[in-house]
């Protein structure tokens, strides 16, 4: 009887005992797809039996509803570790984490209705867990909604939601946000710059290293905006910026030492921090260095490998200056035609030069048929973009009635706007009109101070006209 008991016992026992090694075993792996991802746990991909094991308890764990194992399967699914990636099912396990409260599960599901992977594009929604993921002081999620209000993404732009967001972030240390809040301070909308704001933000996250803000913040004190204006702190926070490889530091770098501000001028040390800009992509410092060839060094064809560089790029201006060398025949054989391809490319693409330039072609009849219509067409478009070039030769044409009805009063409101950017020709023009009354009240006065001010700029026909005004006194 005693035997039988002591049997039994012993048979229980054993039972408890493998119990209890299965459950640490499974605890354990539990633990260990918790701490070390999917990218150990789906081991089965390369024949590991651990990672079988571990795959089909992730699965069985997210299935029942665990949210750290439903998000490490969409992680894996998103990434593409352990398992095939497939966005969309990297979608719908977040949605599940999502659904259960789990902060980082939102911000992932918001950001991919952000961008449309593995869900149809939807911003509005996308601000939906946003919020709810802010709200739980997710400090990504705190400073995307501040994006997604700052540039009315998915919601009604809101400047005032929009700081309040970025301020959460930014006031616990998150450096992107106290950049976002720079340059909505320095950038706003509706409203006048606070460049002192800009200033406190952008130092904030620049002096935790972060090299976009250490731009930005140099780019203040260049130009003295918040800050008193000094070229020397302004190096010192371009050259920590652009050491960390930010373009955008290399740049303002290179700038530097290209117009000699607070160092001496020296193009070889430009071209050093423009070529390591241009190597990560960076369209504005590739212009540069076509600039530089061709108005420095005058290795015109040298400029014309750069500058079609930034065109290939999609960098509007890149196109218009590619234009040009091929109209004034540098670097490339004048080619009327391919200057009127690089242009049009130009003016298409928004490029207020592209478009002036265009015009031109077509009042010049170089390239295309003369049609001063079509050149007024593409005037019109570069002046309504502040170009002075543009505002001039839209003036012009309505003077000379090239391309629409004369109208002297058009012509002086376009030539006014041309010559306050300071182009002579304009003043020049703005003052015969004011001599000769014509599209404003005639008025010697105001016809002298807008000679006087081409001349200063050695506008010789201004000069002839001062002499012989002075000459009838």
């Amino acid at each position: 009887m005693a035997t039988g008991k002591t049997e039994k016992i012993a048979k229980w026992c054993s039972i408890a005992f493998i119990t209890l090694v299965l459950v640490a075993g499974v605890m354990s792996a539990v633990v260990s797809v918790r701490r070390r991802g999917l990218g150990h746990a789906f081991g089965a991909r390369t024949g590991s039996a651990t990672g079988g094991v571990g795959s089909w308890l992730m699965l069985t764990l997210a299935e029942r509803g665990d949210t750290r194992s439903q998000y490490a399967l969409a992680q894996a699914y998103e990434d593409g570790k352990g398992v095939g990636k497939d966005e969309a099912q990297a979608a719908r396990w977040y949605r599940k984490a999502a659904d259960r409260g789990m902060a980082a599960a939102q911000y992932r599901l918001a950001r991919m209705y952000q961008t449309g992977r593995g869900v149809a594009k939807d911003p509005a929604r996308a601000v939906v867990w946003l919020r709810k993921a802010a709200w739980q002081g997710y400090i990504q999620a705190q400073n995307r909604l501040g994006i997604a209000y700052d540039e009315g993404i998915g919601v009604e732009r809101n400047e005032a939601e929009a700081v309040r967001w970025y301020r959460k972030a930014a006031l616990r240390g998150y450096v992107r946000a106290q950049r976002n809040l720079g340059l909505l301070y320095k950038f706003r909308k509706g409203a006048p710059p606070d460049y002192v704001e800009a200033a406190k933000w952008f130092r904030m996250a620049a002096e935790q290293g972060y090299a976009p803000a250490q731009n930005h913040l140099g780019i203040l004190y260049r130009d003295g905006l918040g800050v008193k204006r000094d070229y020397a702190e302004a190096l010192k926070w371009f050259r920590l910026s652009a050491e960390q490889g930010c373009s955008g530091g290399q740049c303002s770098l290179g700038a530097m030492y290209r117009d000699g501000w607070g160092v001496k001028q020296d193009c070889a040390e430009a071209l050093k921090w423009f070529e390591k800009a241009a190597d990560d992509g960076d369209t504005w410092a590739m212009m540069q260095i076509g600039y530089i060839c061709r108005d420095v060094k005058k290795d015109y064809a040298e400029a014309v490998k750069w500058l079609r560089k930034a065109a290939d790029n999609g960098f509007a201006r890149g196109m218009a200056q590619t234009g040009d060398m091929y109209r004034n025949g540098q670097g490339v054989e004048r080619n009327y035609e391919e200057a009127v391809k690089w242009y049009r490319m130009a003016a298409e693409a928004g490029d207020d030069e592209g478009q002036r330039l265009l015009g031109r072609m077509y009042e010049n009849a170089n390239g295309v048929k003369r049609d001063y219509v079509e050149a007024v067409k593409w005037f019109r478009k570069s002046a309504a973009q502040g170009n002075y070039f543009g505002q001039f030769y839209l003036g012009v044409a309505y003077e000379y009635a090239r391309g629409v009805k004369r109208d002297y009063a058009e012509a002086a409101k376009l030539y006014r706007k041309s010559a306050e950017q300071g182009y002579s020709y304009a003043q020049y023009n703005l003052g015969c009109l004011f001599l000769e009354g014509k599209g404003v009240v005639s008025n010697d006065v105001e016809a002298v101070k807008w000679f006087r001010k081409a001349a200063v700029q050695g506008n010789k026909e201004a000069k002839k006209a001062l002499e012989e005004i002075e000459g009838k006194k």
